[in-house]
């Protein structure tokens, strides 16, 4: 909490807030310190330098630089939980994460008249944005690179993952006015882009179709193995593209 805190003051510049102490850095340091801080003392106490050096170094810096149990792997560890974890709506998960770069463009537009499209967000709506994608990314960064990992571990990514996927689907299916060719193009490309994204990462990683029964691996059903690289890069790049244009579309 306190890195996306931080941030999303240097994103926005807004200091203030923190020298205005409407943050109340002290004040949470000072409660933090009367309910947590009894116990710290009385496990030193009772157990002294066995206890800090289970809590701080094997549970925290070698959880994280070294490893202690529990599962390893790369990045592509924590976007496979992602995928599991926020099915069916994961396919819109790269464009609303994104989605503050595109309407921080847009911010500065001149508003757009009822019935012609859709009107750009305010400062404070940018604002909320910018954290909740900031809260995403230090999430996502953070866990993943630990050494150290486990599925629930990226759950802090989980909520503002989902609110940026609400926000986005509020912004396309609620009361906004927009032509109907381009809520008709949008939806092509929201439905498009996920579908080209998985078929084109799944020739380049595993089986296109998917869980194969024992036995019946070498069996031909309608798609025995991927596409070829070169087709496969087409599609992650048609899908990549298509999420790139509904989300400029969007915002």
């Amino acid at each position: 909490p306190g890195m996306v805190a931080l941030f999303f003051l240097v994103g926005t510049r807004r200091w203030k807030l923190l020298y205005s102490g409407a943050l109340k850095v002290a004040p949470g340091i000072l409660v933090v310190l009367m309910i947590a801080m009894p116990w710290f003392v009385a496990m030193f106490m009772r157990h002294a330098n066995g206890f800090t050096d289970r809590l701080l170094v094997h549970d925290n810096i070698n959880r994280v630089a070294a490893g202690v149990h529990g599962d390893t792997g790369s990045i592509q560890y924590f976007v496979e939980q992602l995928g599991f974890g926020l099915f069916p709506w994961v396919g819109l998960v790269p464009a609303a994460v994104l989605s503050w770069v595109w309407m921080r463009r847009r911010a500065d537009d001149a508003p757009v008249p009822s019935g012609e499209g859709l009107e750009p967000l305010g400062p404070k709506q940018l604002d909320t944005m910018l954290l909740f994608g900031l809260w995403f990314f230090s999430a996502f960064t953070l866990f993943s690179a630990m050494i150290t990992k486990f599925h629930h571990y990226i759950f802090p990514a989980v909520p503002p993952a989902a609110i940026l996927v609400g926000i986005l689907l509020d912004r396309f299916f609620g009361a906004h006015e927009a032509p109907k060719k381009q809520r008709l193009a949008m939806t092509v490309l929201t439905m498009a882009a996920p579908l080209a994204l998985i078929a084109g990462f799944g020739s380049f990683y595993g089986d296109l179709r998917g869980v194969v029964p024992v036995g019946e691996e070498n069996q031909d059903w309608v798609m025995e193995h991927g596409y070829g690289s070169g087709v496969a890069t087409v599609l992650v790049f048609v899908g990549a593209a298509a999420l790139a244009g509904c989300a400029l579309w969007f915002w």
